[in-house]
């Protein structure tokens, strides 16, 4: 379903401020745009990281890296106060894959739930 403009511009500046934490390393800050029981599949994760703790070692442990995540290509759709975005990410030359995010409106925001970064499916 396609969202208003308002809240297509809300979650993408949800999602561009959480970026921009991540670029300057402040990994407090980026955690502060979650939810209390977000969930992330990361790059090269064994398993789905859940809550704040997880995810914040995961940030932690991958910082240098993800200094350099750029999202592109963002499409935002939503149903009421649930927004998902999806689209392309890349961390530096030849590094490029998936994206989705999971919003949820929270009167006075949108909070991130959950986060998928994956890679394609080599050919062959």
């Amino acid at each position: 379903m396609k969202p208003s403009p308002q809240t297509t511009l809300q979650v993408l500046d949800t999602i561009d401020l959480f970026l921009r934490h991540l670029h300057q390393g402040e990994m407090q800050e980026a955690l502060s745009l979650l939810d209390a029981n977000a969930s992330v599949i990361g790059m090269a994760e064994r398993g789905i990281l859940r809550g704040l703790s997880g995810i914040s070692q995961y940030l932690e442990r991958n910082s240098a890296r993800l200094r350099g995540i750029e999202f592109q290509d963002i499409q935002v759709d939503a149903v009421g106060t649930i927004a998902w975005a999806f689209g392309h990410f890349s961390i530096g030359p030849g590094s490029e894959g998936r994206v989705s995010v999971v919003l949820k409106g929270t009167g006075h925001a949108w909070a991130i739930v959950h986060i998928h970064l994956s890679y394609p499916v080599p050919p062959g």
